[in-house]
């Protein structure tokens, strides 16, 4: 704000336009900023509030402010609880990709020698599986090479189920708990985890924005910090194409596939790798909106 505007409303704007001012001021710095006043300026304005109207605008705003702060405060945390879970995905997502790339190359290659020539397959095979950390864990399943039943770095069936029960027990009944299967569980537990994260963010951010426009509490740095948090919660975060069904469907827009049959058979098969959420896809939870509305806004 240039400061000919700002010596203006110091000096004779009206109630709403200073305290608007005093709490924008407030916000900048409370994120960190520089902020917009000088500490003249601030003591001139907060003294500018005399009368019995005046002051309980300032006592209105000030509540706002607090009650605000508070519910940012949540939306940071659960922010880095769902990035939290981001990180799972990403390393598993790549794990998974790596050991997918591997068995497609190996079985590449005993395709190529055929099944006729058995020494040669067992030597290869032998040197896969014994050669390093890595390879030890694929393992020969009627002549293909696929990953072990629960790999070295996988471990903790328990853990699994007690940690993450709401994918345990909607995915169970679909996978083997062995090799990729095991891996794509695991994934699912961290995309059910950081979807309820995404729940919850986008209630919270719903009930924080009616709050603010009920309240006349329209402070411009508050609102990019929210507009800054569901911008990073719409961002796409997988690392490899496959594993992100929206940039899988984006590619598909000019891709070879003309005919929607082969199209669809190709999107039912790459569907298991979609272990990424999509916060555009998430849907309002009344239920969580109703929560954050009485617990942080009403409650005041």
């Amino acid at each position: 704000m240039p400061k000919k505007d700002v010596s203006s409303i110091i000096a004779r704007g009206t109630p709403l336009q200073r305290i608007t001012l005093y709490a924008n001021h407030i916000a900048e710095t409370s994120l960190g900023g520089a902020g917009l006043l000088t500490e003249a300026e601030l003591n001139k304005l907060y003294n500018s509030f005399e009368t019995a109207s005046e002051i309980r605008l300032y006592n209105k705003f000030k509540k706002a402010d607090l009650v605000v702060k508070q519910a940012l405060f949540y939306l940071q945390q659960t922010r880095l609880g769902y990035r939290e879970q981001i990180a799972f995905l990403v390393a598993y997502s790549i794990h998974w990709s790596n050991f997918k790339d591997i068995r497609e190359t190996f079985n590449d290659i005993l395709y190529t020698i055929g099944k006729k020539n058995k020494a040669l397959r067992k030597k290869i095979l032998d040197i896969m599986v014994n050669t390093n950390a890595v390879m030890a864990q694929f393992k020969e399943e009627e002549g293909q090479v696929v990953l072990s039943v629960e790999p070295k770095d996988f471990k903790g069936l328990n853990y699994l189920k007690g940690n993450f029960a709401r994918a345990w027990k909607e995915h169970r009944a679909e996978e083997r708990y062995e090799g990729e299967g095991y891996l794509r569980l695991l994934l699912l537990a961290h995309k059910d985890n950081a979807e309820g994260y995404l729940i919850r963010a986008k209630a919270l951010i719903k009930a924080l924005n009616d709050y603010m426009e009920e309240q006349g509490f329209k402070i411009k740095a508050y609102r990019r910090f929210v507009e800054a948090v569901e911008a990073d919660l719409h961002e796409d975060k997988s690392p490899i194409e496959i594993y992100s069904e929206k940039r899988t469907l984006e590619s598909l827009k000019d891709s070879r596939f003309n005919n929607e049959d082969h199209k669809k058979d190709f999107l039912d098969e790459v569907s298991k790798y979609f272990v990424f959420p999509d916060y555009s896809k998430i849907e309002l939870d009344q239920a969580e909106y109703r929560k954050f509305k009485e617990g942080f806004f009403d409650a005041e």
